[in-house]
């Protein structure tokens, strides 16, 4: 059995939540790019600041929001696979143009 990979934010990226808890932006510092997340987005990101496994991840959605354990998967894919492509996530490879 092997270990899952965490998944955890970029140095330079800070999580920011608006006053009622819900949405949030993650703000890449180093070139300024903005990513903004809806309320589900924004409770996977929360899990993701202190570092979490997809596996829970998609739990997460799964409890929280009723769904298919093959939906909540395929929410978490296209999440990740969104936030890597922009630099958001550690350990991604910078995408083309990312400014430094």
């Amino acid at each position: 059995m092997t270990a899952e990979t965490h998944l955890k934010l970029s140095e330079f990226v800070q999580f920011e939540q608006d006053e009622e808890a819900t949405d949030a932006v993650l703000v890449d510092t180093s070139s300024g790019e903005i990513f903004s997340c809806n309320a589900s987005a924004t409770d996977v990101v929360k899990e993701m600041v202190v570092g979490s496994s997809k596996s829970r991840l998609t739990q997460l959605l799964m409890e929280r929001y009723s769904l298919d354990r093959s939906i909540a998967d395929r929410d978490i894919q296209t999440l990740v696979e969104a936030m890597a492509a922009r630099g958001f996530l550690a350990g991604c490879p910078e995408p083309a143009g990312h400014v430094e």
